[in-house]
């Protein structure tokens, strides 16, 4: 059996349609599953065909309103006929170019060739925003063969193609970011209250021959019921990183009367950079996450502790688990003054004290036990260094405030772990990490289809308009 499919084409101002025939399938006799309906080729035989007839129509029909003059309505002398190559989802096109000259009556405003005008990069919006969402979030080459799976073969699903389509966005990206860096154009909606939710992490790099690593800083901002945006930088680019994170935040909505506070895991590093970031009227909060996480670390240890009896080994770890609880309540429930969570520190440090001189006396190793005892002393250094980042975490919960960075350890998952890291063998130049990092930024933000050239809003964006929940 066969089939024929027919294309007609009807003009808008009433012309007789004119149809031709697109492609002819056939289907071999019915004998087993297989042979049901149309294949995947067929589909991309009948797409390309379709594909091909609608962009010559379209194109054609432009060119002939653009050779009209606008200032007195006169056909425009032919220059030359010209065929261009387009790159579209479903297939490469290849059409006619024409060019015309000026008008006689004197007239510049129309285009020499409409065509060219029309589509400069030779690639329509559609399939470059398609190319840049695959290429961000797989390798280059997985995501070329996904694009020659489905859809029509054409030589621009190659991986190399596809790289520097994403580095084309990324560029793009790059570029109007220097241009609000330097105009520094205040926030259309200035915002009162934000939240900046800041991490960083490595990835491999590479310097030139030399391999090294580079440093990402990023984050999400949270402004009260416009839901919120995420933001990467490669610390050590152009040494502008510190501009970079002021004009997302400008962006956001920050003026100089907008409280501001920042999340953050307290380390050396990062409070020292943010300190050089930003000015001294942004309150700093540590993050919670960060401070269970050294206690759930340290809780667990105790079960691998040696002790001398089963009895002994019930009793001291209730009570040394006890101890812990108690430096967490004494942190969720305290206030900015680090001294309470001190005394129930030194307490915990007496009860390892007393469970090291019995398992020393019973002849048997303490290398454990004198490992938590370090853990400890640093813990409590983290917390004399952050002191002035402490709240009650209790109380602002209660209040709906943010006080926990687990959404950013995601985001570091979503932007950096998942493409450029985890199970990923390459190294990243400084600057094409921070493309590729400025195309899933837009991806993730819902705003890649403006960057891309396209129309269509039918991807719904990844922050909707909700208030800031209450914690992590």
């Amino acid at each position: 059996m066969h089939w024929i499919v027919r294309i007609e084409c009807e003009a808008e101002d009433g012309e007789h349609p004119s149809s031709s025939e697109a492609i002819r399938i056939e289907r071999p006799r019915l004998e087993i599953a297989g042979d049901v309906g149309l294949t995947l080729e067929d589909g991309k035989r009948i797409m390309a065909a379709l594909q091909r007839r609608v962009v010559a129509d379209q194109l054609r029909e432009y060119c002939d309103r653009s050779r009209r003059c606008s200032s007195c309505g006169a056909a425009r002398p032919l220059k030359d006929r010209r065929r261009r190559v387009i790159d579209t989802v479903f297939g490469r096109v290849t059409v006619a170019s024409p060019r015309y000259k000026r008008c006689r009556c004197g007239s510049h405003h129309e285009q020499t060739a409409p065509v060219s005008g029309l589509i400069p990069s030779r690639v329509l919006p559609e399939l470059l925003r398609l190319q840049a969402k695959l290429g961000a979030d797989l390798p280059y080459r997985r995501a070329a063969a996904i694009l020659r799976t489905f859809l029509p073969e054409a030589t621009c699903f190659s991986h190399a193609t596809t790289r520097n389509r994403v580095i084309k966005v990324g560029q793009a990206i790059e570029d109007e970011l220097h241009a609000e860096m330097a105009h520094r154009v205040p926030p259309l909606a200035p915002a009162q209250t934000m939240v900046v939710g800041i991490d960083g992490c490595f990835v491999k790099g590479i310097r030139g021959r030399r391999k090294t690593n580079l440093e990402i800083v990023l984050g999400r901002v949270e402004v009260p019921c416009r839901g919120s945006e995420v933001f990467a930088v490669v610390r050590h680019l152009d040494g502008r990183a510190k501009e970079r994170v002021r004009t997302v935040l400008r962006r956001c909505g920050r003026t100089p009367d907008t409280a501001v506070t920042i999340l953050s895991d307290g380390e050396d590093g990062m409070r020292t950079m943010l300190g050089r970031w930003l000015d001294p009227t942004v309150m700093h909060r540590l993050d919670w996450w960060h401070l269970y996480r050294r206690l759930e670390k340290m809780r667990k240890a105790l079960l691998y502790l040696p002790f001398t009896s089963d009895r002994d080994w019930r009793d001291r770890l209730r009570a040394e688990t006890w101890a812990i609880e108690h430096i967490r309540w004494t942190l969720w429930n305290g206030c900015t003054c680090v001294y309470l969570t001190d005394c129930a520190i030194t307490q915990f440090c007496v009860e390892l004290e007393i469970h090291r001189r019995a398992v020393l006396s019973a002849g048997r190793e303490v290398d454990r036990i004198d490992h938590l005892l370090e853990q400890l002393a640093e813990f409590r250094r983290y917390l004399y260094g952050n002191a002035e980042s402490l709240v009650n975490y209790n109380h602002a919960r209660i209040a709906g405030e943010r006080v926990s960075t687990a959404h950013v350890e995601s985001t570091v998952n979503e932007l950096v772990n998942w493409r450029m890291c985890k199970k990923q063998q390459m190294r990243w130049s400084p600057l094409g990490a921070q493309l590729l990092l400025h195309v899933r930024v837009a991806a993730l933000n819902g705003c890649l289809e403006r960057y891309a050239g396209s129309r269509s809003t039918t991807t719904a964006p990844a922050n909707d308009d909700q208030p800031i929940a209450k914690a992590a």
